[in-house]
């Protein structure tokens, strides 16, 4: 009895870390974006990033928005053309949340190139959509100091690079205008996804270790 009691419980505990491996280690998605500014070189302007619902239904979703770096001068966050749910300020990380239409704006002098790392993650990786639901929307755009767009072929909205985030995963992107490259970066396990793993994994190998012959334990050779 002791014998099976063991047995389900290194059999439960598997299938609880093949669930974690599934929807918690590898569920955050990171692109780097670089952008070939050099034809703005020296010209003033506003870099703008979105993250909007596409309706109510929309499943959570957050961009982070790090590792941001130019040859270029940043300046203020444009408060009156930004709003919704963001957090934080470039160069630094900066976090946009889709909880409601979310625009980040700051001023730049442009430079030679700029390039940042944007990391996505929340339910909507893993949602299923209930009713009528349109995906999410994170938005790269570059303007001019009169919010003309810049580098941009896109004649509906002036975006640069456009990722589309729909409930299940399977996001898709965007380029719009050929300055403007896309990568994908490996992907880092989620800290507490990651610890409840190893946690989950050691137990397993206690309780295998407890089930073996002593003669087993001490065997050398």
């Amino acid at each position: 009895m002791f014998k099976q009691a063991k047995q389900f419980s290194v059999t439960l505990l598997m299938l609880v870390i093949l669930t974690l491996a599934n929807n918690g280690l590898a569920h955050a998605l990171t692109y780097q974006i670089t952008v070939d500014t050099s034809s703005l070189y020296g010209t003033t302007g506003f870099l703008d990033l979105q993250l909007n619902p596409g309706n109510l239904n929309a499943p959570a979703a957050q961009a982070l928005i790090n590792g941001f770096s130019t040859d270029g001068t940043l300046g203020a966050v444009s408060l009156g053309n930004s709003w919704g749910n963001y957090s934080g300020t470039l160069p630094g990380a900066v976090t946009l949340v889709n909880s409601a239409l979310t625009d980040y704006d700051q001023a730049i002098t442009y430079g030679n190139t700029l390039t940042f790392n944007v990391t996505f993650s929340g339910a909507f990786l893993t949602a299923s959509c209930s009713g009528s639901c349109i995906d999410s929307a994170f938005i790269l755009s570059l303007f001019d100091g009169n919010y003309a767009s810049l580098l941009s072929n896109d004649q509906l909205n002036g975006s640069l690079v456009t990722f589309q985030l729909p409930p299940g995963g399977g996001e898709t992107y965007t380029n719009f205008g050929s300055p403007a490259s896309v990568a994908g970066v490996a992907a880092v396990p989620l800290p507490p996804a990651f610890y409840l793993f190893m946690s989950g994994l050691g137990l397993i190998l206690w309780v295998k270790r407890g089930s073996m012959p002593s003669s087993t334990l001490f065997r050398i050779g």
